[in-house]
């Protein structure tokens, strides 16, 4: 999921040609994670994790972007 608000361009005008900031976050619903669940994993991921094939299971996680054009 990605929020994106981009500044008039009455407000940036002066320094920059456009600018935005957009909230982003990947994987919001893990709904099997229990509280007692310490790193956050989707359990439902945990049975692709054998040998050399396996990846890590699935984070939540938030982020922030900042875009400048000058």
């Amino acid at each position: 999921v990605s929020l994106t608000y981009r500044m008039p361009s009455s407000l940036v005008n002066d320094v920059f040609q456009s600018a935005s900031i957009s909230l982003v976050g990947r994987n919001l619903a893990l709904l099997a994670v229990s509280d007692d669940n310490t790193n956050k994993w989707d359990p439902s991921e945990l049975a692709e994790t054998y040998g050399e094939n396996g990846q890590l299971p699935g984070t939540r996680s938030y982020g922030l972007n900042i875009k400048l054009t000058f």
